[in-house]
């Protein structure tokens, strides 16, 4: 009970100076675009101000055009998707690898080659995982177009 309580004590402590942390930093007002977001009206590269509305990648009236606000948004979920999809590769390549590194070393165990292969089976349902989340920002360029 006593480390409970010690440990739920140091969480509150660190969550109260997590809080001033937060607290203190100031709120961006613009995020820097590095490459189109697929979207025709927000500008391929560059620095976008949140509150200000593009037309053809050009500065216009906020009711004609997108938010810059959403040109960022799109930005970070492509960004985002492209590590998922990185990660989620590596990991499939590696279950691969070790999946196929069993079933060569299992010397007639029917049990590792069983282990090798689920572990290849999970590997292709990682790889069509990672291929769906490639499929995401084109979702979202669907729905915001």
């Amino acid at each position: 009970m006593k480390k409970i309580l010690s440990a739920l004590v140091l969480i509150g402590f660190l969550s109260i100076s997590l809080v001033s942390v937060v607290s203190a930093q100031e709120i961006p007002k613009k995020c820097t675009i590095k490459r189109d977001t697929g979207i025709a009206d927000c500008p391929s590269t560059g620095d976008t101000e949140y509150d200000k509305c593009y037309k053809n990648g050009s500065l216009t009236n906020c009711p004609e055009g997108v938010g810059g606000a959403v040109c960022c948004f799109v930005h970070a979920i492509i960004t985002l998707t492209d590590w998922i999809f990185v990660v989620l590769i590596s990991i499939a390549v590696l279950l691969v690898l070790y999946g196929a590194f069993l079933i060569l070393a299992a010397g007639g165990n029917a049990e590792r080659v069983g282990e090798g292969r689920k572990l290849i089976i999970f590997a292709a349902v990682g790889l069509a995982v990672a291929f769906l989340a490639k499929a995401i920002p084109a979702v979202v360029r669907a729905i915001i177009s």
